[in-house]
Parts: C-alpha cells; sequence; structure tokens
C-alpha cells in the first residue's frame, strides 16, 4: 500500500510534467502540437462510427482508433440528444475541442500505463529509489511529449505494462493460464503497433520455462502459443478486416525493404544502409543508446559473477528484447524502440536488485540531468512549435489531410461550407 501510494504520487507528477502544453496553451493551439498521426487516428475513429469502415491500417493501429470510437460514445450522446445535431457535424464544428478532449484522454492513458509499469517492479522491489530510477529511465528513453499526442504508442505502453504485471505472476507460478493471457496481450500489442512484435515472441515462447514439462509438451503449448497469437492479432485488427491482404503485404514489405517504410534498397539486410541508420540513431538519441549500452554490460557482469542464470525468464526477455532493437535498428525512427525500451526499464530495473545499492543514488542522479535535459528540449520544441501556429486556423490542415487518410470523412461538411471561412 505504502508502494502504491508512492507511485500514484509519481504518476501525478507525470500527468501534470507531460500534460504542461495542455494546461498552458489551450485548446486551439494544442492542435498543433503534432499532426502526424494524430488527426488520422482521430478522423479513422470518427469514419468508424459513420460508416463502420478504417481506411488507415499501416501500423495497423486498429485497437488504438477503436479505443477512441468507444471515447466518442458521451460526445455522441451529446451531440444527438442535447444539441439535436449528427455527431460527425458537431465534430467538424468542434474539431479543435475534440483533439483537444483526445489529448486528455491519451495522457491519461499514458500516466495509468507508466503507474501499472511500476507496480509491475514493485512485485519483485521494496526500494523507493529503484521505483525512481525505473520512472526517471522511462523518460530517459521514451522522452515526454507521447502522452500529449494521439499515437498508438500510449495503448502499447499500456498493454506492456499490463503484459509484465502479469508476467512476474507468470514468473512465480510458471503457470500455462497466465502464458495464455500473455500471448493474447501480445496479439493485440503486435495490431495496435507492429514494433510489438518482440512481446509476441517473448509471450510465445516461454513455454520453454514450463515446469516438469517433457519436450512433446512444451512445443504443443509452444504450437498452441502460435495459433492463440494469431487468434488475437486477427480479433485486435477484426473492424478492419477487410484491409487484411493489405496489412499482410505492407508487413512483408517492411520486412523485405532496407529503408523506412518499405522503401530503400530491396534486401531483408543491406549493410550501407543498416549501418547509416545506426549512425543516426546513435547521433540523434545518445541518451538512450548509452543506457542501452550500459544495461548489457551490467548483464554481462552479473552473469560472470553467476548472480544470475541463463534461466531466469527476465533475462531471456532481456536478449530478446535487445535483439529486436538490434532488428529495429535497421530503420532509424527512435519510436520503433517504444515497447522494446519499456521492457530494456523493466530488465534493467530487476537486473539492479542484484548488486551493491551504494551506487544507486548516483546513477539515479546521472539519470535525472538526462531527463531534465529530455524535459528542457521537449519545452522549447512545444513552445517553439506552437508559437508558429497562434494565428493559424485548423481547417486547411484537416482538409489536407483527410481525404487520403480517412475517406474524405468532412466532405459533405467542406462542400457545405463557405471556403472563405477556412
Amino acid at each position: 500500500m505504502k508502494n502504491s501510494k508512492f507511485i500514484l504520487i509519481l504518476a501525478l507528477i507525470t500527468f501534470v510534467v507531460c500534460g504542461f502544453p495542455l494546461l498552458i496553451y489551450g485548446i486551439k493551439n494544442t492542435f498543433f502540437l503534432s499532426i502526424d498521426p494524430d488527426i488520422v487516428y482521430i478522423t479513422n475513429a470518427l469514419l468508424y462510427t459513420k460508416y463502420a469502415i478504417i481506411s488507415y491500417v499501416d501500423h495497423p493501429g486498429t485497437p488504438s482508433i477503436m479505443l477512441l470510437y468507444y471515447l466518442f460514445f458521451p460526445l455522441r450522446i451529446y451531440a444527438k440528444y442535447f444539441l439535436h445535431t449528427g455527431f460527425i457535424e458537431w465534430s467538424f464544428d468542434n474539431f479543435g475541442l475534440l483533439t483537444y478532449l483526445c489529448r486528455f484522454f491519451e495522457l491519461l492513458v499514458f500516466c495509468s500505463s507508466l503507474f501499472i509499469f511500476l507496480k509491475s517492479i514493485s512485485t519483485f522491489i521494496k526500494s523507493n529509489l529503484l521505483i525512481i530510477f525505473a520512472w526517471v529511465s522511462i523518460f530517459v528513453l521514451l522522452g515526454f511529449d507521447w502522452g500529449v499526442r494521439v499515437v498508438p504508442e500510449n495503448f502499447s505502453f499500456f498493454l506492456t505494462a499490463i503484459w509484465l504485471l502479469i508476467f512476474t505472476k507468470f514468473i512465480k507460478s510458471r503457470s500455462y493460464i497466465l502464458n495464455i493471457i500473455l500471448v493474447i496481450l501480445s496479439g493485440f500489442a503486435v495490431a495496435n503497433k507492429l514494433t510489438g512484435i518482440f512481446l509476441a515472441v517473448c509471450s510465445v515462447t516461454l513455454p520453454l520455462f514450463g515446469k516438469k514439462l517433457k519436450l512433446d509438451q512444451k512445443f504443443f503449448k509452444l504450437e498452441t502459443n502460435i495459433v492463440l497469437f494469431l487468434g488475437s492479432f486477427y480479433l485486435g485488427i477484426l473492424p478492419a478486416v477487410r484491409h487484411l491482404t493489405y496489412i499482410k503485404s505492407w508487413i512483408r514489405s517492411l520486412f523485405e525493404h532496407a529503408g523506412t517504410h518499405a522503401t530503400g534498397v530491396a534486401a531483408v539486410f543491406d549493410w550501407p544502409s543498416y549501418s547509416g541508420s545506426v549512425i543516426s540513431l546513435l547521433t540523434s538519441h545518445p541518451f538512450v543508446f548509452i543506457y542501452i549500452g550500459l544495461s548489457i554490460v551490467l548483464v554481462i557482469w552479473l552473469l560472470v559473477k553467476k548472480k544470475i542464470r541463463f534461466t531466469d525468464p527476465i533475462l531471456y526477455v532481456f536478449l530478446i528484447t535487445f535483439l529486436g532493437i538490434l532488428i529495429f535498428a535497421k530503420y532509424p525512427i527512435i519510436h520503433y524502440f517504444f515497447v522494446n525500451s519499456i521492457l530494456i526499464v523493466f530488465c534493467t530495473t530487476y537486473f539492479l536488485t542484484k548488486i551493491n545499492f551504494k551506487f544507486l543514488k548516483y546513477i539515479i542522479g546521472i539519470l535525472i540531468i538526462m531527463a531534465v535535459m529530455n524535459l528542457i528540449s521537449f519545452t522549447n520544441i512545444t513552445s517553439n512549435q506552437l508559437g508558429k501556429y497562434s494565428n493559424v486556423s485548423i481547417y486547411p490542415t484537416i482538409k489536407s489531410w483527410t481525404p487520403f487518410w480517412a475517406s474524405d470523412i468532412f466532405k459533405e461538411q467542406f462542400e457545405a461550407s463557405d471556403s472563405t471561412n477556412f
């Protein structure tokens, strides 16, 4: 209970720190915090509300879109029964407000995810210092801007945090029922964002750690897990299932090309492209890779000193996650590391329980400096970004984005409106 109160305080601090743009800049200005993919997700949720279709499936992103769709229910009731107008019409007239409310919702999802994540860590530690370490680590690796953007990463954080909470129970019991839950969660995580795939790899292969299981039993459960993963992934993309052929083609194209967004050399691996991507990531996000590098050094030291065993499930998750980082490094886009970064923080915090705590205060001090530098960067970028759009209408932006990305959801509204109003 004491840990829960402490973690809640950290989550509330996060709400204020990450949410300051919403509190300071107001409805109109914060619309321009981020356009891509925020408008795409909001307008596809509106598209599903009107036509029960989703046109955007690149991530695939379907669970996040559906989450927004359910969020709109109270607003739909308000528009229909109190304002006596259609919800799409209301959304068009109040798109700035709708975006603002979605950002607040995303901030709540992010902070709730952080709370659950820290709770999962508190199941194997009692030290508030280590909880602070994990809390600060999240902002060193992820930064501060996710919570005020309408992006799938926030729901990915939520699913990963739930996964970790259940995983800590699985470690103690090695229950196959818990393994099934982990597999299902990972299926939805991948349906939400393909970058969650290594969460699925960990989940599907956990029968290898089953107690008193024969080899054939382990393989049977492994095969069952693959079927369960595919089933949960299918359920996750079900509202957009008519695009299933495209999704499979998109995944294959990403795998078979060396560049971002299925571009570049047509090769699974191309050394010039890969090395260029790694150099770009290292130079643009040095704190992330210093953290990961030191985590690897810590793991090697613990193995040499026999303070952890190769059979430790958390070490296994760390190794799979690191493999994921190596693979995703072929793309110079840091948010592809999002789920893997959360897993790295979880594992590293666990590993720190195996060393002398007298060094922890110094480690946290260095991390706080890194996090503060990230916060200063976030504040400056936010101020500069929103300052440029203080007198800009939101409607030209909506008009330029919705025809391609959301099946022209506001076509009727733009046609009925006098263009001079925008």
